[in-house]
């Protein structure tokens, strides 16, 4: 069936998220005069285990709350670390390479969306911070539809939305835990956008595709259609 839409991942795969997380921590931290080392650490212990559905604005203050306290911080100013921290993540946002010329050479030959993992409250900004939320017809974060990825129900509520058919939809993404595994379970072709040419265990899902360059998506996508 010819390809009509193509789904991506944004953290790892449109935006440089593994940079973007430290230097907020680093920026977040100077704003309140905090020693990033400690509260980097007490956060990425917390974190992990601390999301659940409900209020995003709540959930992020608790989570900062505790991770003050960890560090023997004034909890009472755990609404405002976290306003600092998410305007800071929107602001240090950067895209990776030759992205918006892929998205400018896809789009209007496909549908293009995003489903992402990342929560429903900063998601959006962030594209939004890079001018490229204009190549989307649907931005979806697992916080909106209470389903993350590889649960295919984030994958069917996007087909859903946008009147699609998961047999014509590409899924693009750097997890093969949640992105290849996701779209396999939804039905979707899977393409692992594989950028540190990571080997790939026995034990992981087997994506479709893979490539190392987003710039090789266009020339995947032609190939496909002359099969």
């Amino acid at each position: 069936m010819p390809v009509q839409a193509i789904f991506f991942d944004l953290d790892d795969t449109l935006v440089d998220d593994v940079a973007s997380y430290p230097l907020s921590i680093e920026r977040l931290c100077r704003d309140f005069a905090f020693d990033p080392d400690r509260l980097r650490a007490a956060y990425d212990i917390l974190s992990p285990d601390f999301w659940a559905a409900g209020d995003l604005n709540a959930i992020r203050e608790e989570l900062w709350r505790r991770a003050l306290e960890r560090c023997g911080y004034d909890t009472s100013l755990a609404a405002a670390v976290r306003d600092s921290y998410l305007s800071h993540r929107v602001e240090s946002t950067q895209a990776l390479p030759a992205v918006e010329e892929v998205l400018g050479a896809l789009a209007g030959r496909y549908r293009l969306a995003v489903i992402t993992n990342g929560g429903g409250d900063i998601q959006p900004k962030r594209l939004q911070h890079l001018g490229l939320d204009r190549y989307f017809e649907l931005i979806l974060a697992s916080t909106d539809v209470n389903a993350g990825k590889p649960d295919p129900a984030i994958f069917a509520h996007a087909l859903d939305r946008l009147d699609l058919d998961a047999a014509s939809t590409w899924h693009v993404g750097d997890s093969l835990a949640s992105d290849v595994l996701g779209a396999l379970n939804a039905g979707l072709t899977a393409v692992w956008f594989n950028r540190h040419a990571r080997p790939r265990g026995a034990a992981h899902p087997a994506p479709h595709h893979e490539i190392t360059l987003l710039m090789d998506l266009p020339a995947l996508l032609d190939s496909s259609a002359d099969r």
